[in-house]
């Protein structure tokens, strides 16, 4: 029932209850208020015809007659109407005590019976104030019901929209509309359409801010990349040429890890490259693809891979190659001996609540309480080479771009395992 409905009921009601409380009122003052005057009527009839009935001299009057008959004298009474003019009136004006019978001589006065009336009147008005404020009562009554029922929508409309302009978009107002109506249940129904279309509006804002900021970051990376290589080169040529003048430098631990962080930047550059130069146009690709690109660069001695069953995702390939390997790369880097790791790489088949996972698992040192805290911020690390910034900028992506998240337990009793979760419903 609309709220419109509603006061057109309330006040039809109201005014039906009044209409119908004063015809009940009527007639019950018009039958009690007649028994009494005709009670009184007949008092005042029944006391005027005893006083004219022990006072005939009012009414007649007596007359002695002789009569003479054969000689006789006969002395016989008879009562004659009297023409004596008797007045009626009352006894007071004011108060209306007594009826005065009057003529020439005699006055008599018959009171009127008044206070049955009067007790009769008191009671009725009593009634009727009586009937009046509980008919108040009740009107107070249904009119506090029917403003609650009206402004409880309105003050949860209100807290929510408080909430929504301190920042909580998608604040949703819960009201049946079956208790407050239809037209209120509509309203309510837009305005929590229009805070979910806020919270998807805010995304497209995020998202325009993300696509600017990766145009931009193209921009620097490609001038990056392009100054970076070449010293690159050179520096890996170097490290070949010393080798080929010093053999003895071949076996050597220094030799191989200067190899291997220039190995390493320069897959790094690549990646990164791919990444700004393919954009961020989504497509849907294979996780078993995916994962295939990430574990190409390892030997199979370093990584075992278990596939269960293969997932499509909409994403941009390279991002998610790029994330997967920073994964790999820092699970490798827990063992003290790269050379003989024992990786578990493992595609999860099942979708829980909408969310594909990765679980990249290792049996190396683990990660310590103090790096666990602050694990995806930037340049946090305890590893003698690396920026710190492998996890950062992995979370970031896989939050902002993929709707999921990095997620790290204890793989007991020793090692590590990362689940990389993606959203399926992501476009």
């Amino acid at each position: 029932m609309s709220i419109r409905t509603k006061l057109l009921t309330l006040f039809i009601s109201l005014l039906a209850i009044l209409l119908a409380l004063q015809g009940f009122l009527y007639y019950q003052y018009n039958d009690k208020l007649s028994e009494r005057l005709g009670e009184a009527a007949f008092k005042v009839s029944k006391d005027t015809a005893g006083v004219l009935i022990r006072n005939q001299n009012l009414l007649f009057k007596s007359q002695v007659y002789s009569i003479d008959s054969d000689g006789q004298i006969t002395r016989e009474f008879i009562q004659i109407p009297s023409h004596t003019n008797i007045q009626i009136t009352l006894a007071d004006d004011t108060k209306d005590q007594a009826i005065k019978l009057r003529n020439k001589n005699t006055e008599y006065k018959i009171p009127i019976p008044r206070l049955e009336v009067q007790d009769t009147i008191a009671d009725l008005r009593q009634q009727n104030l009586w009937i009046t404020f509980l008919l108040f009562a009740f009107a107070i009554v249904i009119v506090g019901f029917l403003t609650y029922s009206i402004t409880k929508p309105l003050l949860a409309l209100n807290q929510a929209a408080k909430k929504i302009s301190a920042g909580e978009l998608g604040t949703q107002v819960k009201i049946s509309k079956f208790k407050y109506g239809q037209d209120v249940a509509d309203t309510i129904e837009q305005f929590n359409k229009m805070s979910k279309d806020l919270v998807e509006y805010q995304k497209q804002q995020l998202n325009n801010q993300e696509l600017e900021h990766f145009k931009e970051l193209g921009s620097i990376s490609r001038g990056l990349a392009h100054n970076l290589r070449n010293p690159l080169n050179t520096l890996q040529l170097s490290l070949e040429q010393l080798e080929i003048n010093h053999p003895e430098l071949t076996s050597s631990h220094l030799s191989s890890t200067a190899k291997d962080q220039v190995n390493r930047i320069e897959q790094w550059l690549k990646s990164f490259t791919l990444i700004m130069e393919q954009g961020i146009e989504k497509q849907y690709v294979s996780i078993r693809h995916i994962v295939n690109n990430a574990v190409s660069i390892y030997s199979k001695e370093q990584l075992k891979v278990v596939y269960e069953e293969d997932f499509n995702v909409y994403c941009v390939e390279t991002e998610l190659v790029m994330i997967l390997q920073i994964l790999i790369q820092n699970a490798l880097e827990s063992y003290d001996d790269m050379a003989k790791p024992n990786i578990r790489l493992s595609l999860e088949t099942k979708k829980h609540d909408g969310m594909i996972s990765i679980l990249v698992t290792d049996t190396g040192k683990g990660i310590s309480d103090s790096i666990r805290r602050s694990m995806f911020k930037p340049y946090n690390t305890d590893k003698t080479y690396g920026s710190g910034m492998g996890l950062f900028i992995a979370r970031r992506l896989i939050k902002h771009r993929y709707g999921g998240d990095i997620l790290l337990e204890d793989n007991k009793p020793h090692g590590t395992k990362i689940a990389l979760q993606i959203s399926s419903e992501i476009r």
